[in-house]
């Protein structure tokens, strides 16, 4: 098992130093986008169809 650990103030810190855009696209489509400290991008995406 490794020794590595992330203690919940890191996790604090990172989510506290992350931006967030957030947007609906076309009347249904949810995405979030986060742009970590580090530069890394993480994007997610939803969407709600009705017929």
């Amino acid at each position: 098992m490794s020794e590595i650990r992330v203690t919940q103030e890191k996790v604090d810190e990172i989510y506290e130093n992350t931006m967030f855009l957030e947007n609906t696209v076309l009347d249904k489509v949810f995405l979030c986008i986060a742009q970590l400290p580090s530069g890394f991008t993480i994007v997610e995406s939803s969407a709600h169809f009705s017929f």
